[in-house]
């Protein structure tokens, strides 16, 4: 009967008659959701030729920060087969659940439980009685350390570019009061159905606007790594604070030339002035003398080729090499020019952004 009140198409109608065999004579199946005003006047005053119809009210997920929270809430969609063997999503098949972010990794502290209710029908599947009542009760409010007037300020600047990530973080606590990753998504347009237009633009765009760059991205971490070098060359005794090195834009080793980024070089350096001049030649001469283990074991102890506890799924590792990761991943042996070029964050090297603030935050407080 309804579907000669409201459209309704043969796929729709199928799949309503599939499960209707699949519950029990009095259990109710959803067969519409976020309905228009114009159907639901419709059914209402079509009400009493309607039986076992129910219109129920309910909550909808509404982002209101759109795209600018999207890689750190995710968004909520139907569960799989393998979420609905879940126990606490089970007894609410029809519940939306979080399939990223924190939608996701929360999903059992904000789905909250489900109450029953116990009644008495007629033939017609009238309710005649209320017998019981649980409520259900409302999950957890989740609280975050994003500052949110800092997060959109950097989201529209990272507007303006092609794809990147921004994190930050407060070095007295650990505290992520920022992170953002281009291109980003809707999660409004994506809960919003139909979306399948929505959904293919986003799974046919080169640059991934589903993937969360601050904790999936890998890229060199190039300079940035040269502070790890240079504290593992003064934990080692490689060198001391004044220690100088030349460089004249070029360092020979073996039978191939190492160029400094400054073709006519800097001249002579200590180890802040390396670092603030970002001399290539400097570092190369350091990680000769220190060597990748010494590298990488200073390397690990400040955050990179780690995954932190911060309720995000699919983190990266990254690398971090190591003569023995050579071997193990490549099968070949490691060859002393490759540390020269790990020592300017080159080569294998390969971090994410989450992992590189936590290496400055380690740096900045003096490793705490």
């Amino acid at each position: 009967n309804i579907s000669k009140i409201i459209k309704l198409d043969f796929r729709k109608k199928r799949k309503v008659i599939e499960l209707s065999k699949k519950v029990k004579k009095f259990e109710k199946i959803k067969i519409f959701e976020n309905i228009s005003w114009d159907d639901l006047e419709k059914i209402e005053s079509n009400k009493i030729n309607l039986e076992g119809v129910f219109i129920s009210q309910d909550y909808m997920r509404v982002y209101n920060y759109g795209s600018i929270f999207s890689h750190l809430l995710g968004y909520i969609n139907k569960p799989n087969q393998k979420e609905l063997t879940l126990p606490y999503i089970a007894k609410m098949p029809n519940l939306d659940v979080g399939k990223q972010g924190l939608e996701y990794t929360f999903n059992k502290n904000l789905i909250g439980k489900s109450g029953t209710r116990e009644i008495e029908v007629n033939s017609l599947g009238r309710v005649i009685r209320e017998i019981s009542k649980k409520d259900s009760k409302k999950g957890s409010d989740i609280v975050i350390t994003i500052d949110s007037r800092l997060q959109e300020y950097v989201v529209n600047l990272l507007n303006s570019h092609r794809a990147g990530s921004v994190i930050v973080m407060d070095a007295r606590n650990g505290q992520i009061l920022c992170m953002a990753s281009n291109p980003s998504y809707d999660p409004n347009k994506i809960i919003k159905k139909p979306n399948k237009e929505y959904w293919d633009k986003l799974i046919n765009n080169k640059l991934s606007p589903l993937t969360n760059r601050s904790v999936q991205g890998l890229y060199s971490p190039g300079s940035t790594f040269k502070m790890i070098v240079a504290i593992a060359a003064l934990k080692y005794g490689v060198i001391e604070k004044n220690s100088v090195n030349f460089c004249n834009g070029k360092i020979e080793y073996g039978d191939r030339l190492y160029h400094c980024w400054k073709n006519n070089g800097h001249g002579s350096m200590n180890v802040s002035e390396a670092i603030k001049e970002s001399c290539d030649v400097f570092f190369y001469e350091v990680s000769k003398k220190l060597g990748i283990e010494k590298i990488s074991k200073v390397a690990k102890e400040f955050g990179l080729g780690q995954i932190f506890d911060v309720n995000l799924e699919n983190q990266k590792m990254g690398i971090i090499p190591s003569k023995k990761w050579k071997k193990n991943q490549i099968g070949e042996s490691w060859y002393a020019g490759e540390t020269l070029i790990a020592g300017i964050g080159q080569g294998y090297v390969l971090t994410n952004p989450l992992q590189l603030s936590v290496m400055t935050a380690n740096i900045a407080s003096d490793g705490n």
